[in-house]
């Protein structure tokens, strides 16, 4: 058993213990650490401490008894979430572009997926009329039986898609206006005339092309194939090809509103 320390010792310890705000039973834990027995433990607690020990004992230091408070159990969770953190965040500055890049990538498959469904949804009213494309003021009405799907009308790099109908409430194509109502037997090279591209009107030229792609616009071709065409390769020559007959009037444009 440790011997039992002086009144003095017993008292200092007490008195700095309680002083720094330990409650009694945290006082009790570290004294049973330190090798003090329930008896010697009580006996301090209230104050009836045996008087000195016998010589030659020797006396008992308030500094060799571990009455430091323990630390709490979130201050260790806390130091190592915050190693944690200065470790991974380097790696997150490194795949963050990364991650942006697949995200990107895979909105234009998306889109590119859409055009290529609209094509082929006009392919199909041309084969129902006299192999004519759909008028442009009111294509995607025409193409919406052969559809049947409204999300393929938006593409999802479009922040500010257009409202064209109730069926079709959002529209980010347009559609090739040298291409209204156009038989597509009447064009020379229908795997190079662009019908449908990535736009801002419901129909137009050049000036209505939306560069959402990493610079480039999808685009839909006659023969009914979609792909991606850079902004620097995207001229009049894929909206108009030489010896294709004058396009019908359009008739009222179509707005928004």
């Amino acid at each position: 058993m440790t011997p039992a320390p002086s009144w003095d010792d017993a008292q200092e310890y007490l008195a700095k213990a309680r002083a720094s705000g330990y409650r009694n039973e945290e006082i009790a834990a570290a004294l049973r650490e330190a090798g003090w027995s329930e008896e010697q433990v009580r006996d301090l607690l209230q104050g009836t401490l045996p008087p000195a020990p016998p010589p030659g004992t020797g006396r008992m230091s308030t500094a060799d008894l571990p009455y430091s408070r323990p630390r709490p159990w979130w201050r260790g969770c806390l130091w190592g979430c915050l190693g944690l953190f200065v470790l991974t965040a380097p790696l997150f500055a490194l795949l963050f572009p990364v991650f942006t890049r697949a995200r990107v990538k895979a909105c234009q498959s998306n889109c590119l997926s859409n055009v290529k469904q609209l094509m082929l949804g006009s392919i199909m009213y041309a084969s129902d009329n006299n192999d004519h494309f759909p008028p442009a003021a009111d294509w995607p009405d025409r193409l919406y039986p052969y559809l049947k799907n409204a999300q393929i009308y938006a593409c999802p790099n479009d922040d500010a898609p257009r409202r064209f109908s109730d069926q079709i409430p959002k529209l980010g194509y347009t559609l090739n206006m040298k291409a209204n109502q156009l038989a597509n037997s009447a064009i020379p090279r229908p795997a190079e005339l662009v019908i449908l591209f990535d736009g801002t009107q419901v129909y137009g030229g050049l000036e209505s092309v939306a560069f959402r792609h990493n610079e480039g616009a999808n685009t839909g071709f006659a023969d009914g194939h979609a792909k991606w065409l850079a902004r620097q390769t995207f001229t009049s020559n894929v909206l108009y090809q030489q010896g294709m007959p004058a396009a019908p009037l359009l008739g009222v444009p179509f707005t928004d509103g």
